[in-house]
């Protein structure tokens, strides 16, 4: 599913990058959709990672250790989604504190963050 959703949300915005090369959405709703698509694509990678990592780790078992019970069990398995999807977040997250929508040489761009110095902007892109 998180790769899936993953690639909706790249795909788009590789597609907005590459032709507009600008921010589309203004207002309260383009700054929440800079800071979520980001956080987003971010969350959704760091997820498929590690539950390709929890895969890994349940088959090194069965291989290496056949006879014991299984690592991840059908019980433990909603805990793992879950903790996976919770680690993803939270890693995240600040980049939904810190990212904003600034206008830069007539394009809106979503920056990490921007410094004014006198008349110059500093700018960080993520």
């Amino acid at each position: 599913m998180s790769d899936m959703l993953g690639r909706i949300i790249w795909i788009h915005s590789e597609i907005q990058k590459l032709f507009i090369s600008s921010w589309v959405v203004n207002g309260p709703l383009g700054q929440a959709l800079c800071k979520l698509v980001v956080s987003l694509k971010n969350a959704f990678v760091l997820e498929s990672i590690q539950s390709l990592v929890l895969i890994t780790a349940d088959r090194f078992r069965a291989v290496v250790l056949p006879l014991r019970s299984p690592l991840i069990n059908s019980k433990l398995c909603p805990f793992f989604i879950l903790a996976t999807w919770i680690v993803a977040i939270a890693i995240n997250s600040p980049k939904l504190l810190v990212r904003k929508l600034v206008e830069y040489r007539s394009r809106k761009i979503g920056l990490l963050a921007a410094l004014e110095l006198g008349s110059l902007w500093r700018i960080l892109i993520l």
